[in-house]
């Protein structure tokens, strides 16, 4: 009797030492396993957050295929040795059609027979803030305007031609004056002109070009304008990517 109860009491005794061992042993375990789990929440959180920004270039995004222009009341025209007239060539532009050449290069092209540019006289056009005389009128036939458009940069060169008719009323009207330009996004110079653009960013631009203009055989005309001689456009304009 008193061995089986020292038995049993020695088992007892080895039994809660066991579970006392072994209670430490699960509680480590557990704590482990619960660490473990957390870190495995954590990690790819961190790993994602510390990730570049993923910009969407799939070839599955359209690339634009139409273009629009629309131009501001903040653009100028010089000619000669005559201060720049202000311009408010608001209400003009044009559509037309966008070509992928590849190397982050577009080709821009423009349909002429929607392109608008406002005449200048006495509600677009000023000098020295002042309105130009009413009789004056110079109206602005578009011949060609195309070229590029670099997309990671912004820079823009167009090929412009046109033709300036100036008219006194009914009293004077003067040969064209025939006008070939590049309108760009960087600098332009002539002999007495010069003019900084400013590149696509968004939807606005600044275009600015000089022309040397050619005697019309027109005598009033070539003497009032000094021809042979520069002329300088700047442009502020919306351009529309579509």
């Amino acid at each position: 009797m008193f061995l089986q109860n020292t038995t049993s009491s020695s088992l007892s005794t080895r039994s809660t030492k066991a579970d006392s061992g072994l209670r430490p042993n699960l509680l480590q375990h557990n704590v482990k396993r619960r660490k473990a789990q957390s870190l495995s929440r954590i990690r790819p959180q961190a790993s994602s957050a510390s990730q570049e920004p993923v910009i969407d270039v799939s070839p599955t995004s359209p690339a634009p295929s139409r273009v629009r222009l629309i131009t501001t009341d903040n653009c100028e025209l010089g000619v000669s040795l005559y201060p720049n007239f202000g311009y408010k060539a608001a209400g003009g532009g044009g559509n037309g059609t966008v070509t992928d050449l590849g190397n982050g290069f577009l080709r821009v092209t423009w349909d002429i027979d929607t392109l608008v540019i406002p005449d200048l006289d006495w509600r677009t056009g000023s000098l020295f803030r002042l309105p130009i005389p009413p009789p004056i009128n110079i109206a602005i036939k578009p011949q060609r305007l195309e070229g590029t458009i670099k997309q990671d940069t912004g820079e823009v060169a167009l090929d412009f031609d046109c033709e300036f008719f100036f008219t006194l009323g009914p009293l004077y009207a003067a040969p064209p004056l025939v006008i070939n330009t590049l309108l760009t996004t960087e600098s332009t110079r002539g002999r007495f002109r010069e003019a900084n653009g400013s590149r696509l960013n968004g939807n606005s631009v600044r275009l600015v070009g000089t022309s040397n203009v050619p005697k019309t055989g027109d005598f009033l005309l070539d003497a009032f304008l000094m021809l042979p001689t520069d002329a300088l456009a700047i442009m502020d304009a919306q351009m529309i990517l579509e």
